[in-house]
């Protein structure tokens, strides 16, 4: 009997070690391709995003365990000098985990470079990325990934009903000691302009952190 209730717990621990999820680390080389070394900017904060969800990485910003946001900020970074993410540096993260213990698995690699000062979004225009990259990360894994894309200038396409107010805020601007601007994108009733002397009641959205108008 007492044989017995010794091999038990011997039983369950080698089956719990047996189903362990693997871990390996991951090391990413980032450097700037001379392609956008023209809008390349020595101040910002680098992202790199570990993802095992099908949207492409950069989308992905609100934390959860399928995407994996590790970043810090980056001041004088030579453009020439490519800066290489690992578990010895110190990051901030959107989730508890060390860049040295990563599950096993198929994940799609990519690395942003935020260096807007307007917008509170990553993907403001202006800034730089990279493509997204396929990694089966099955033993330590050290890839190369280089920034060469460039986020475009954001279109506001007016219609007959809706309009764009851009103007610029001399409190604001005052405040931060250059030019701010504030947006709004006005959407009219449908009876507008078949009676212009008529008035309509007023709804006002208010975008959260990251809304643009």
């Amino acid at each position: 009997m007492k044989k017995f209730l010794i091999l038990i717990p011997l039983f369950i621990i080698s089956s719990l070690t047996g189903f362990a999820q693997k871990t390996y680390s991951l090391k990413v080389e980032t450097s700037v391709s001379d392609d956008v070394k023209q809008l390349f900017n020595t101040n910002g904060r680098l992202f790199l995003f570990v993802s095992n969800s099908s949207r492409e990485p950069r989308y992905g910003t609100w934390p959860n365990s399928s995407n994996k946001i590790f970043a810090l900020n980056l001041k004088g970074w030579n453009i020439n000098t490519p800066f290489t993410f690992d578990g010895s540096v110190k990051l901030s993260k959107s989730v508890d985990v060390n860049l040295d213990d990563l599950e096993e698995g198929n994940y799609s690699v990519q690395v942003l470079w935020d260096q807007d000062t307007n917008e509170s979004g990553i993907n403001a225009p202006g800034n730089l990325y990279s493509k997204t990259i396929p990694v089966e990360l099955n033993k330590n894994t050290q890839i190369e990934i280089v920034i060469d894309q460039v986020i475009p200038p954001t279109q506001f396409n007016e219609t007959e009903y809706l309009k764009l107010v851009d103007m610029k805020s001399e409190k604001v601007s005052k405040f931060w000691e250059k030019e701010m601007r504030i947006k709004a994108a006005v959407l009219l009733p449908s009876g507008y302009y078949k009676n212009p002397d008529a008035k309509y009641p007023v709804r006002y959205n208010i975008a959260g952190y990251g809304g643009r108008y």
